[in-house]
């Protein structure tokens, strides 16, 4: 959600902000008293109290390995980049109204699915580190394709020339794509990329 930005290849980070320890200790608590399952970022390591695939069937584990603390409180002082609280789903607008009402001045809030809420710190957003990357690659806006299917996606797409939203895509994000891809997810991508990149329909 654009709190770090790191080069494919040489896996060296060029930008990142990691989490403030007292909005992360405030938020590990606030999941304490909510019962929410939280999952913090170690490096490329994910860090849970305890690995639960019904309450987070996380595909990033096909990637990278994670840990297990077997305590919340554990997950205090590890310096990360966002942290990911995931429930149900029915219950995630009224979380994350609150955390807002509560930390809205010192965390940004995004929503990549429905059961989750991911937090950042204020002023991190995708939409951000997209300016950052183009900056380091000297690149303009009008050169630049964002692709995207959730509202965390929105300022990243309002960053880039060519606005791109998978077919699966909340309507909020179709409003402002340039493009609506007539098929989803990695399928959807792959249209995009053939039909703006390789021009090919």
């Amino acid at each position: 959600n654009g709190a770090q930005i790191k080069m494919p290849v040489s896996g060296e980070i060029v930008y990142e902000s990691i989490v403030d320890e007292k909005l992360q200790d405030a938020i590990i608590d606030f999941a304490i008293k909510h019962e929410l399952y939280v999952q913090v970022y170690d490096n490329d390591e994910i860090v849970v109290e305890e690995l639960d695939l019904k309450a987070h069937p996380d595909p990033d584990l096909k990637f990278t390995g994670y840990r297990e603390t077997h305590g919340m409180e554990a997950l205090k002082g590890i310096k990360t980049p966002k942290i990911l609280l995931a429930t149900s789903p029915k219950l995630v607008p009224a979380i994350q109204n609150e955390l807002e009402n509560e930390y809205g001045d010192i965390a940004y809030f995004a929503q990549s699915e429905a059961h989750l809420i991911e937090v950042m710190n204020k002023g991190v957003n995708k939409g951000i580190a997209l300016d950052k990357l183009a900056s380091i690659l000297n690149i303009e806006r009008d050169e630049i394709m964002a692709l995207g299917d959730n509202t965390n996606d929105l300022l990243l797409l309002e960053h880039a020339g060519t606005r791109i939203s998978v077919a699966n895509g909340v309507e909020k994000l179709k409003k402002i794509a340039t493009y609506v891809c007539t098929k989803e997810r990695a399928d959807g991508f792959n249209e995009a990329i053939r039909k703006f990149v390789l021009n090919k329909e």
